[in-house]
């Protein structure tokens, strides 16, 4: 690749606002040309280059850099060539996963690589600069974080609510919802836990929460007012005994209808139903309801432990309506 194509790939990178201030895109396209294990890969129309992906693996995995199209002519095919064209690249060095990262204020090319057949993988991803002067703040671009404190409580026996604990207002009904559709959880989980910026659940893809949700002792339980969901409550049961209050919460519309401690009663005791559970264990942190921490205390948890942890703030990653 001569100057003069560098200096295009770069101005296209520029225009399809791929830049950053600590990447080099000069540095970046001499090391995908000196390795072996490394292309870049162009479209040229009437020899003007108008896209381009940078692809390379490291003998096991393979990972796509700086797929553009110039403004003028996307959906016209030329992303899906290149990346098929990087795939095909990819199975020919016996490589047989490709991975990329996106970054958090460029959420709206998901999309594109969804119908391609990617999907979101949750990890944590962490990263260490070795060159001297390298900015490593810079990497986080309009990316703030949030200090959480996260507090571990668990139950070890039932706690033996009595009758009149356990019973719900007239108009309330609690079921379990079976192989419940990730649309119907969806609207459940995003409803409940978008004001405590619960976040972990949407970026899995329908495939992926299906599977959780229809794993053996997985159970939903949903609180019905009125005929209209007004919470649930998320029961993950493990091998060894131990049950995990994954989730709880009631839909905004009905909070401060002094549900919340009767709902959780009985989320508790249908926990403690089965013979073979040993302990009870939630956890939860200072982003959610300032008094869900004295509630689950209130019900007979007891706290083991505490973590503070500094992580992104999801409403930068666009999964929440910005404040």
């Amino acid at each position: 690749m001569g100057t003069g194509e560098v200096q295009a790939c770069i101005a296209l990178w520029d225009e399809c606002g791929l830049l950053v201030p600590h990447n080099n895109p000069q540095e970046d396209i001499a090391l995908f040309q000196a390795a072996p294990s490394a292309r870049v890969l162009v479209a040229q129309l009437d020899e003007k280059i108008v896209g381009t992906v940078c692809v390379g693996h490291d003998g096991h995995r393979g990972w796509l850099y700086y797929l553009a199209v110039s403004l003028a002519h996307r959906h016209q095919g030329i992303a899906k060539a290149l990346l098929n064209r990087a795939e095909e690249w990819l199975s020919a060095q016996a490589i047989r996963k490709v991975q990329l990262m996106i970054r958090p204020d460029n959420q709206s090319v998901a999309a594109f690589y969804q119908k391609q057949g990617y999907q979101l993988t949750p990890r944590a991803v962490m990263a260490k600069w070795l060159s001297k002067g390298a900015d490593s703040s810079a990497s986080s671009g309009s990316t703030d974080y949030l200090n959480t404190t996260i507090t571990y409580l668990e139950m070890t026996s039932t706690p033996g609510f009595t009758d009149t604990e356990l019973k719900l207002p007239e108009d309330c009904q609690l079921r379990q919802a079976n192989k419940l559709p990730p649309s119907f959880y969806r609207y459940l989980y995003n409803t409940v836990g978008e004001p405590w910026l619960w976040w972990e659940r949407r970026i899995l893809s329908d495939d992926e929460l299906e599977a959780i949700l229809h794993e053996s002792g997985h159970e939903v339980h949903v609180l019905y007012r009125g005929g209209v969901p007004a919470g649930f409550g998320e029961l993950e049961r493990k091998q060894d005994g131990s049950v995990e209050l994954a989730y709880f919460g009631l839909l905004p519309d009905f909070i401060g209808q002094a549900l919340g401690p009767i709902f959780l009663k009985s989320i508790v005791q249908l926990a403690w139903q089965a013979t073979a559970t040993k302990t009870l264990k939630v956890n939860t942190c200072n982003l959610d309801h300032p008094r869900a921490l004295a509630l689950y205390q209130s019900v007979g948890f007891s706290t083991t432990s505490r973590e503070t942890r500094r992580i992104i703030n999801p409403r930068s990653l666009g999964l929440f309506n910005k404040v």
